[in-house]
């Protein structure tokens, strides 16, 4: 169904194989699945790389407020009450 995968290295050792400047500091996850958020290295608009957090998952493209939709998590739990969701 969906994939999950870990991240298990040192800040210091993702910044020194990635080269970006930021100095995150976040703990090793052993279990990171959609919608939770995730580290992401992008390049900024000078080209410069930079650390992210980003939400990892599917937003169709009938969304017009991500904020508005639910994500799987919520619906796990009871609380999507399916508007906004077309089936």
């Amino acid at each position: 169904m969906c994939s999950r995968y870990n991240l298990t290295s040192p800040p210091e050792a993702v910044r020194a194989y990635f080269g970006y400047a930021d100095t995150p500091n976040f703990p090793a996850r052993y279990n990171i699945a959609p919608p939770q958020p995730i580290a992401v290295v992008a390049r900024d608009r000078e080209g410069t790389r930079r650390f992210r957090l980003m939400r990892w998952g599917l937003l169709p493209s009938f969304v017009k407020d991500p904020k508005q939709f639910p994500t799987p998590d919520q619906c796990a739990v009871g609380r999507c009450s399916g508007e906004g969701i077309v089936s």
